[in-house]
C-alpha cells in the first residue's frame, strides 16, 4: 500500500540486475518512495487497467511516475507507451522510458508517442535516481496517485 505522502513509481523492468540496483541506489540515498515492479508490458497494462491480479484499485494505486523499459517481453515498451498515452485516463501518468539503446529511432519513437523522457540505462544508477528524484519529485509537478482511474476493468486498447 502506497503512503499518500511519498511518491509512488511503478517501474517495468525484467532484468534482475538492473531492479537490484535501483533498489540499491534508491535505499543508497534514503530516498523514501513507494515502488511497484511488474516484470513485463502485459502485466503493465493489466496494473493500469486493473485487471487479473489487479482488480482491487486499493491494492494498486495510481502511480505518480513509470519507469518503463523498452525491450519488454510480451508487450514491448513501445506498445505499453502507446496505449498508455492513447488512453484519456492514463495519459496524464509521466512515463521515462529506459534502454540499452542509443538509437535515434528509439529515442524518436518514444517522443512520438508521448513518453516524456528517454534514458539509456545508467552505469550508475545512483546518478540516475538522484536526477530522477530532483527532477520528477522536487522540480515538478505531478498528478495526483490517489485519483482513481476512469478506465473500466474490461477496457484494452
Amino acid at each position: 500500500m502506497s503512503d499518500k505522502n511519498r511518491p509512488f513509481i511503478l517501474v517495468a523492468e525484467d532484468d534482475e540486475d538492473d531492479v537490484f540496483f535501483l533498489n540499491q541506489a534508491i535505499a543508497d540515498m534514503n530516498w523514501s518512495v513507494d515502488l511497484k515492479y511488474v516484470k513485463d508490458g502485459a502485466e503493465l497494462i493489466d496494473y493500469l487497467h486493473r485487471r487479473g491480479a489487479y482488480l482491487s484499485a486499493k491494492g494498486s494505486p495510481f502511480p505518480n511516475l513509470i519507469l518503463l523499459d523498452w525491450n519488454l517481453p510480451r508487450k514491448t515498451g513501445w506498445e505499453v507507451l502507446k496505449d498508455v498515452k492513447s488512453n484519456q485516463e492514463l495519459r496524464s501518468i509521466p512515463v521515462v522510458v529506459l534502454s540499452t539503446s542509443r538509437a535515434t529511432q528509439d529515442i524518436n519513437d518514444v517522443y512520438t508517442l508521448g513518453g516524456n523522457a528517454f534514458a539509456t540505462k545508467p552505469n550508475d544508477f545512483r546518478i540516475f535516481v538522484k536526477s530522477l528524484r530532483d527532477f520528477w519529485f522536487n522540480a515538478a509537478s505531478l498528478p495526483s496517485s490517489a485519483r482513481e482511474p476512469l478506465c473500466s476493468n474490461s477496457s484494452s486498447q
